[in-house]
């Protein structure tokens, strides 16, 4: 998924730049938002639970939000806002929703807490293309990034 973000910036002769510092932003407040949630809202993993064998090994810790989500639909969601070509958009969607199944088929997560990844995730994006509008880095215009 890395390699496919960097491939759409590589491939972009306008502000790329600016877009990888967007991304980047974006993931970080995605990623701190959700740990923060974690932090206070305690809901054990459903291994912990024990309502499933977790499938892959993991220390635990707080499950709602999914940080994989919250990151994984930032991006996302930040290229609909962003109206980046859809065939961009609907790889990184696509490759998004495979990662978070698997989290839920590992028993890692709930898929509440995928839908919580996706709330805070489109939040972020949207909060982090709105200051970047206001401080004139991006302009919604009929050009796509």
């Amino acid at each position: 998924m890395v390699a496919l973000l960097m491939l759409y910036v590589a491939t972009r002769s306008d502000r790329p730049v600016r877009l990888l510092l967007l991304v980047l932003v974006v993931i970080a407040a995605a990623w701190l938002v959700a740990r923060g949630f974690q932090s206070f809202w305690l809901r054990p993993r459903p291994f912990e639970a024990g309502v499933a064998q977790a499938l892959l090994p993991h220390r635990g810790g707080g499950s709602f939000p999914s940080t994989h989500a919250s990151v994984v639909f930032a991006v996302g969601w930040l290229g609909v806002v962003l109206r980046a070509p859809w065939r961009w958009v609907s790889l990184w969607w696509m490759m998004g929703g495979i990662v978070v199944t698997a989290r839920v088929v590992c028993a890692l997560h709930y898929p509440t807490d995928l839908v919580g990844g996706l709330l805070v995730g489109g939040a972020c994006a949207v909060v982090g293309f709105a200051a970047a509008s206001r401080a004139g880095l991006f302009q919604r215009s009929g050009t796509r990034p």
